[in-house]
C-alpha cells in the first residue's frame, strides 16, 4: 500500500511540474507577452521546445526594449533564440539557466549595445552571437559554460576579456570575426581540451592572443590577423592550416614544431612565409599566393620540404 501511494504521489508531482510549463515552442514578441507568460507559468523550470524572443514566424521585428527576468527557467530542451528586436536595450536575463539542448542564438538585435550574459553550462548545438550594427558594442559573458556541442560563432563588435573561462569542449569549430577591429586581447580558452577547427579573423593591429594550452590536436587552423603582437596558442598540431594576409613581422612560434600537414594554404602572404614552418617536411596539398607579386618567392624555401603531393602557385 505504501509503495502504491509513493508511486501515485510521484506521478502526481511529475504531472504538476509538467502543467507548470507550456507544451511545445514559446515565442515572446512583446513585453506584454512576457508578463503574461510569467503570470501563467511562474514556476516553469523546463521547456520541452524552443524559446524565442523575437517576431512571430521570424518576420519583421519586435519593439521590445526590456523584458522581466525569467527567474525559474533552468532547462530549454530546444533552441534559445533572441533575434530581430530592433529596440532592445537590455538583454533578457535567465539567472538559473543551466542547459540549452539546441542552439543558443543572439543576433539581429539592430542597435543593441551592452552586456549579453548567459549562466548556461552546456549548449547542445551552436552558440552564436552576432551584432547587426558595427556601431553597437557588446560585452559577452558565459562564465560557467563548459560544453558547446556544435560551433562557437562570434561575429560582433566586442569588449573581450575572459568570456569562456571554463569552456572545455567545442564539438565543431570556434569562429571569431571582429569587424571593426575592437578586440585588443583574446586571453581565453585556457581550459579548452577539444575542438575540431579554429578560425580567427581579427583586425586590431595591437591584438594579443594567449590560451589553448590544453588543446593539442585539431583538424584545422585559419588565421587572418593584422597584428604584430604576441600570439601564443599552446602547442597546436593541426592537419590543415590557412594563413591569410599576416604581417611580415608577426611571430607564430607555436607552429615551429609542425613536421607534416595535409593542407597548407597561404593567401596574400610575404614571400618568406614558410619561415613559420622550419621543421615542415611533408605536405599533401599546398597553395601559395604571395602579396609581393613574386609567387616563386613564396616557395623560396621549398627544398626544406621533402614531399609535396599537389602544389598550386597563385
Amino acid at each position: 500500500m505504501f509503495r502504491i501511494l509513493t508511486v501515485t504521489l510521484v506521478m502526481l508531482w511529475t504531472g504538476l511540474l509538467t502543467a507548470q510549463c507550456p507544451e511545445g515552442d514559446v515565442t515572446i514578441s512583446s513585453e506584454e507577452e512576457a508578463l503574461a507568460y510569467l503570470e501563467k507559468f511562474p514556476n516553469c523550470e523546463t521547456l520541452t521546445g524552443n524559446f524565442t524572443i523575437g517576431p512571430p514566424n521570424g518576420q519583421g521585428a519586435t519593439r521590445i526594449e526590456k523584458l522581466p527576468v525569467f527567474e525559474k527557467i533552468k532547462i530549454i530542451k530546444g533552441n534559445l533564440t533572441i533575434h530581430k528586436n530592433q529596440w532592445l536595450k537590455v538583454a533578457p536575463e535567465f539567472p538559473q539557466l543551466d542547459t540549452v539542448g539546441g542552439h543558443l542564438t543572439f543576433k539581429e538585435n539592430v542597435d543593441f549595445a551592452g552586456v549579453v550574459a548567459f549562466p548556461v553550462k552546456a549548449v547542445g548545438g551552436d552558440f552564436s552571437v552576432a551584432c547587426a550594427s558595427w556601431k553597437a558594442f557588446i560585452e559577452l559573458r558565459a562564465p560557467e559554460l563548459v560544453r558547446i556541442g556544435g560551433t562557437l560563432w562570434v561575429n560582433a563588435n566586442l569588449s573581450w576579456y575572459s568570456f569562456f573561462p571554463k569552456l572545455k569542449t567545442v564539438g565543431q569549430a570556434i569562429n571569431i570575426y571582429d569587424q571593426p577591429a575592437k578586440i585588443s586581447q583574446l586571453n581565453d580558452f585556457h581550459q579548452l581540451e577539444s575542438c575540431d577547427r579554429i578560425n580567427l579573423s581579427m583586425h586590431n593591429k595591437d591584438l594579443t592572443i594567449s590560451g589553448f594550452e590544453k588543446l593539442k590536436n585539431i583538424q584545422g587552423l585559419d588565421l587572418e590577423l593584422k597584428t604584430s603582437g604576441s600570439i601564443q596558442m599552446g602547442n597546436l598540431k593541426p592537419d590543415y592550416i590557412t594563413l591569410n594576409g599576416l604581417p611580415s613581422d608577426l611571430q607564430l612560434n607555436f607552429l615551429k614544431g609542425i613536421t607534416s600537414l595535409r593542407s597548407l594554404n597561404l593567401y596574400e602572404m610575404p614571400s618568406d612565409a614558410l619561415k613559420y614552418f622550419p621543421n615542415l617536411r611533408k605536405v599533401g596539398f599546398a597553395y601559395f599566393n604571395s602579396r609581393d607579386r613574386n609567387s616563386w618567392g613564396a616557395v623560396g624555401n621549398l627544398p626544406q620540404i621533402d614531399t609535396v603531393n599537389n602544389l598550386i602557385l597563385g
